[in-house]
């Protein structure tokens, strides 16, 4: 029997990405009343689940009562205005990325200037969770990837299906821990059933660390084709 968040108004941002594929049905299965939020409507691939209640985010009133929870899997800059939209917030999880400790001084001005945002995002929301008395937890992983909606492994393997290689750097031995969408939706819908008892900010990552030619060498045999790098 699923743990209960039965009654729980919980609003999820960046519902309609490859974490939200896995993260609305496991919510409705604990008996939570999920809105979630898409600026397309409800994505073809989640339209089964007829019991969650999909929002535009221009039509949502400024404030946002009874909401207690929030989970987001979206843009975490976005995240500290949407917990300050709710009367009484219990309980916030949010996706960052690992990216903020290892690419905040990047050589690419764009990539270190969003670093620096998603870091303020994350110290904003510390902030607001010591002010407003609210459990939070952001996690913060490595290379997501799984259902083919990922803009990494699966651009790659769409690659490789199509030209039947993969062109990479000679020297392409730098480490990754790719992390299933799965894996980080379960992550997430614990801490909203087991919330911990400090703010908490923390990186998470897959279980096994990979050479991006491994890695690469992997989708290749994923596909049943013989590596071509």
């Amino acid at each position: 029997m699923a743990a209960s968040l039965k009654g729980t108004r919980v609003l999820v941002l960046g519902a309609s990405s490859q974490v939200g594929y896995f993260l609305l049905p496991h919510l409705l299965a604990c008996g939570a009343y999920v809105q979630a939020v898409s600026r397309s409507g409800t994505p073809e691939f989640l339209q089964s689940l007829t019991a969650v209640n999909w929002l535009h985010p221009e039509t949502l009133p400024e404030v946002l009562p009874g909401t207690t929870h929030l989970v987001s899997a979206g843009p975490l800059e976005l995240v500290p205005d949407w917990v300050a939209s709710m009367c009484e917030p219990e309980q916030v999880a949010a996706v960052s990325s690992s990216s903020v400790l290892s690419k905040r001084d990047s050589s690419v001005p764009q990539e270190r200037a969003l670093m620096r945002a998603m870091a303020a995002a994350e110290q904003r929301l510390l902030a607001q969770s010591q002010s407003r008395a609210f459990s939070l937890c952001v996690l913060q992983p490595t290379l997501i990837y799984g259902c083919g909606l990922d803009a990494n492994l699966s651009v790659l393997a769409r690659f490789i299906q199509r030209f039947g290689f993969l062109p990479i750097a000679r020297e392409a031995w730098g480490k990754r821990q790719p992390l299933h969408a799965e894996d980080l939706a379960q992550a997430l819908l614990q801490v909203l059933l087991r919330p911990p008892e400090e703010a908490l900010i923390s990186p998470l990552a897959g279980g096994e660390i990979l050479s991006y030619r491994t890695m690469a060498e992997r989708l290749f045999l994923a596909l049943k084709r013989r590596p071509r790098l």
